[in-house]
């Protein structure tokens, strides 16, 4: 058998197991969205702020909290752990964890095809105050030596939030940096909104 496909019926079999144990879903936390949400879509005027973060573009939710992603695995308690897709050249990985208030802190995302081409980038989130992300460091990891000498390559700030009825931001102001040599060299500047669709009931 090979490697994706063990790599398949584990994860398959994770899923299976963790999320049937739990009685509710908290797939939103993941997108630190609050209430009964339906769906969401951001949207973006950078390309590249749009599409460089694994768990950023449009979603939907059943109503118990699930994400609707037949790959996105859960804990005990119904929070998602990550979620995993593989094809016919590559498989992916994302792990996401929270902190001590259930809010994600870290996604790591990790990508191999069959001829062993890695990429691993780590997403580490930090919170104001009032709760908003503010700023987001982004690290890539070599491959043969694992998180240890994780590089940071891009930091991206946030301010300007502004907030729908419900208490989840439907705009915020982005930059985008580049890191080299240590210092932050300044990519974009960007307004960022979400459209949200909450359940009427």
């Amino acid at each position: 058998m090979s490697k994706l496909r063990i790599l398949a019926a584990l994860m398959m079999s994770l899923l299976f197991t963790t999320a049937f144990a739990a009685i509710e879903y908290y797939g939103r936390a993941a997108y630190g969205l609050k209430g009964n949400v339906k769906k969401v879509k951001c949207n973006s005027t950078e390309t590249l702020g749009k599409y460089i973060f694994p768990m950023k573009s449009n979603v939907s939710f059943v109503k118990d909290g699930r994400i609707k992603m037949s790959f996105m695995y859960y804990d005990a308690n119904g929070y998602p752990q990550g979620m995993y897709v593989v094809g016919s050249d590559t498989y992916s990985l994302l792990d996401v964890r929270y902190d001590a208030m259930n809010r994600p802190i870290e996604l790591e995302y990790k990508a191999m095809t069959k001829g062993n081409e890695a990429l691993s980038m780590i997403f580490s989130n930090q919170y104001s105050s009032s709760g908003d992300v503010e700023k987001c460091v982004i690290k890539e990891v070599p491959a043969e030596n694992g998180n240890a000498d994780a590089t940071p390559i891009m930091e991206v700030s946030y301010d300007g939030y502004k907030y729908d009825s419900t208490g989840n931001w439907i705009e915020r102001n982005v930059v985008l940096c580049f890191i080299k040599d240590d210092k932050l060299v300044e990519n974009s500047r960007y307004v960022e909104n979400r459209e949200i669709e909450y359940y009427s009931d």
